[in-house]
């Protein structure tokens, strides 16, 4: 019996008290190799709701643009020290700002470009299908927030998404191999450890689809749940190339990544209490 059907075995056996239950794949995938953080899709109307990781952000969220000041040239920034403990809740705007930071350390070349926030689900049609999209208030309800993304872009070309979010509260019991590499993955390479702070998934060589884009990602997620939820970092680096040798050229260092992705100030302060699904 794989992880997937385990996890499913488990969740079949809980009774979580929620009117709705995501689908173990999406659950799983959340933790083990979700490739993007993409629209929370669930299907309405069913008594256990089909739950798919969809294609992108329909919600904007709260975008910031990219800023810049003039700096005299002797006035440089103070060196970066990276904080020993994730940050503490509940989540504000500060948070962004050390993600930020964090991102120029690993990464000095990566150029902000916007971010995006969820707090709460909404209802929308997809394709004919009922679904719910992750949404966010306006201000955000920093109680309630369980997802923070960050895009930027790299002057080779390639494109860097972080993201810092908490997994629905359903699952209560782990499979030994969630967090692992896949060996039904579409990688190049893959290598998986327990790390302080979590497990640590580093995939590289990822293809989805379009031959001539390629992905270098490291997740970091910690089984270990609080009030059944789970955190999870991951740092995506992607590409378009007309071979895997080119992409290598353009992203990102495995190690920059990795450096990124255990950065605790990547840990979002976890929700005091999860959204809901929409009724009715």
């Amino acid at each position: 019996m794989n992880d997937v059907h385990q996890l499913s075995d488990q969740l079949d056996r809980l009774d979580t008290g929620l009117p709705e239950r995501p689908d173990v794949a999406a659950v799983v995938a959340a933790g083990r190799r979700r490739r993007r953080h993409r629209r929370l899709a669930v299907t309405a109307g069913l008594a256990v709701a089909a739950v798919a990781l969809a294609t992108p952000f329909a919600v904007a969220g709260l975008r910031t643009g990219a800023t810049s000041e003039a700096r005299v040239a002797s006035d440089q920034p103070p060196a970066y020290v990276a904080p020993t403990a994730p940050p503490a809740g509940p989540a504000g705007a500060a948070f962004g700002t050390g993600v930020r930071a964090a991102v120029l350390n690993s990464v000095p070349d990566a150029v902000f470009v916007r971010e995006t926030l969820a707090d709460s689900f909404a209802r929308a049609n997809v394709d004919g299908t009922s679904v719910y999209d992750w949404a966010v208030h306006s201000p955000p309800t920093w109680s309630s927030l369980f997802s923070w993304q960050q895009d930027y872009t790299l002057p080779s070309g390639a494109a860097l998404e972080v993201t810092s979010s908490w997994t629905p509260p359903v699952v209560t019991e782990m499979s030994p191999d969630f967090g692992r590499c896949d060996d039904g993955a579409t990688v190049g390479s893959c290598d998986s450890s327990d790390v302080p702070g979590g497990r640590l998934l580093v995939e590289d060589g990822l293809q989805r689809g379009a031959p001539d884009k390629w992905y270098r990602e490291v997740t970091l997620v910690d089984p270990s749940a609080t009030r059944g939820m789970m955190p999870e970092v991951q740092v995506s680096a992607s590409v378009h190339a007309l071979s895997w040798e080119e992409a290598q050229t353009l992203l990102p260092a495995v190690a920059d990544l990795t450096e990124l992705a255990q950065n605790p100030a990547l840990v979002l302060p976890a929700p005091e209490t999860y959204p809901p699904f929409p009724q009715g």
